[in-house]
């Protein structure tokens, strides 16, 4: 999975229910990717991200309808998509966060997790992206 393999429109499930959308864009000549999601009628809220090379992998600036703003670390390890947060960035860090997408062509079958204060992990959603 590459950063290129994400590009297009995406319907969004989560819990079984079909009902929101996704678009991932090249931008500015191709020096970033935008990321829209518009929401669910109940579930997570309209967002905007931008995605951007930052090391060896990415960094994706997060906003959305609630005023939330957020920065992750971005990767790509063979077929499974990770975006983590473990520290402070624009807002405090009151828990971690990490989403676990496993890519498998025209379906990528992902969840959000909250970090404990144990260390571990706990599913916080499940998210299923399918290429429209």
């Amino acid at each position: 999975m590459t950063l290129e393999d994400v590009i297009g429109e995406w319907e969004l499930e989560i819990g079984g229910v079909v009902g929101g959308r996704a678009e991932f864009a090249w931008d500015l000549g191709g020096a970033y990717v935008l990321q829209r999601q518009e929401p669910f009628e109940e579930g997570p809220p309209k967002g905007l991200m931008i995605i951007e090379p930052a090391g060896d992998g990415y960094r994706q600036h997060y906003f959305d309808s609630r005023g939330v703003t957020r920065v992750y670390e971005m990767s790509f390890d063979g077929d499974t998509w990770i975006l983590l947060r473990t520290k402070p960035d624009f807002t405090e860090l009151s828990f971690r966060q990490r989403f676990v997408g496993e890519y498998r062509g025209d379906v990528i079958e992902g969840r959000w997790e909250t970090g404990d204060d144990d260390g571990g992990w706990k599913l916080d959603f499940e998210l299923v992206y399918r290429r429209v």
